[in-house]
């Protein structure tokens, strides 16, 4: 262990990592899997520890766009470490691609907790004559996200540092200190990520220095659906506040596709409004149809979300019956 911190502190970030992940993996193997499996939660505590932040630069493969790179700016102190050890050009992958096929028949991507903008500037690369707008409200994501923006030359890309939803005025954001999500307009009991859950009230206590909630402007999707648009919603249980601001463009048909994370505890509300507004959703990865009382594999999910008797809805129910 005493090896792995210090081949970070003198520079093998990589090196000091895998042996950090090994490391874990024998106590994990020991303990007979009765720790947290979320490891990456545990090396940016490492990095903490170590460091005020620890900055990073990769390069790869734009999935959508062959012969494009795709270069961003990550905090290892951060939680970005899914990112920056594994998942470079696979985050979210099919998701991406769904996105990327619905906007051949759209001009305008909404990404809607936005991050540090992995879909904003994927989708942007690959579909320089159409309009992305990223909303983000968490100021330190906020600077990655036009870092990143900037880092690739997309000038079709937006970033805008606000929520979104139908109050139409500032909000409390709630910061959520141990996942790369950052926060919630919803004021958590639990600070999670992953399997690792941390009582609120207690972090608080023992982190006086930590700020828990923010003011955040806000806008109506309504105001932010101008033109034919596909939308992703990322916003950590927030995610009813969004799609109601958004009712009256959602039924008037300007969007047929969208991407929308769920929780337990949301899905139940999200599936039926939907529907209601001429969506059928299905469960990723498998296109799963979502009915009612329906149970996620996992306690947070991507869903996809397809305007009946449009093209991509025709193209999902092809998928579902090879």
């Amino acid at each position: 262990m005493n090896n792995a911190l210090n081949m970070i502190k003198n520079g093998a970030g990589r090196a000091g990592i895998g042996a950090f992940r090994l490391f874990w993996y024998a106590i994990r193997i020991v303990k007979r899997g009765n720790v947290p499996a979320k490891e990456h939660y545990y090396i940016m505590r490492l990095f903490r520890s170590l460091f005020r932040s620890y900055h990073v630069r990769i390069a790869y493969p734009n999935p959508l766009a062959p012969g494009h790179k795709l270069r961003l700016h990550l905090n290892l102190c951060e939680n970005s470490h899914q990112w920056y050890f594994r998942e470079r050009g696979s985050y979210d992958a099919l998701e991406i691609g769904l996105i990327g096929e619905a906007m051949n028949k759209a001009d305008l991507f909404l990404d809607i907790g936005a991050n540090i903008g992995i879909y904003a500037t994927t989708i942007a690369q690959a579909h320089p004559h159409k309009q992305i707008e990223a909303f983000e409200p968490l100021p330190r994501n906020f600077r990655n996200l036009k870092v990143n923006i900037a880092a690739n030359g997309l000038s079709n890309c937006r970033p805008r540092q606000c929520a979104v939803s139908g109050a139409g005025k500032p909000l409390s954001f709630f910061v959520n200190p141990i996942h790369d999500g950052g926060g919630s307009l919803n004021n958590p009991d639990v600070y999670r990520t992953g399997d690792v859950l941390l009582d609120a009230k207690t972090y608080q206590e023992q982190h006086p220095e930590f700020q828990s909630s923010i003011e955040v402007e806000t806008l109506p999707l309504d105001d932010v659906i101008t033109m034919k648009s596909v939308i992703k919603i990322d916003v950590e249980g927030a995610e009813m506040g969004v799609l109601r601001s958004g009712y009256g463009k959602l039924k008037e048909g300007l969007v047929d596709f969208m991407v929308v994370e769920i929780l337990e505890e949301t899905g139940d509300e999200v599936v039926p409004l939907v529907r209601e507004l001429g969506f059928d959703s299905f469960l990723l990865p498998d296109l799963v149809p979502m009915k009612a009382g329906m149970e996620l594999p996992w306690f947070v999910r991507n869903i996809v979300c397809a305007k009946r008797n449009s093209d991509m809805h025709r193209d999902i129910l092809r998928r579902i019956q090879k």
